[in-house]
């Protein structure tokens, strides 16, 4: 799967996916999920969610 980038504002995600985001963390083996959670958490700050849980719309 290849992945870009791009300097224009991001477009809210679809429905669809969200979905497919959602899948493809589920596959994640769980001692890699830290790594993720540290690249969310870089990219948008936690706005009032406390330190344990990450709210993804």
């Amino acid at each position: 799967m290849a992945v870009s980038f791009s300097l224009k504002a991001p477009m809210p995600m679809t429905l669809a996916e969200k979905q497919q985001l959602l899948n493809m963390i589920k596959k994640i083996p769980r001692n890699a999920l830290d790594r993720v959670i540290n690249i969310i958490q870089s990219r948008k700050p936690l706005e009032g969610n406390p330190p344990d849980e990450i709210h993804v719309d």
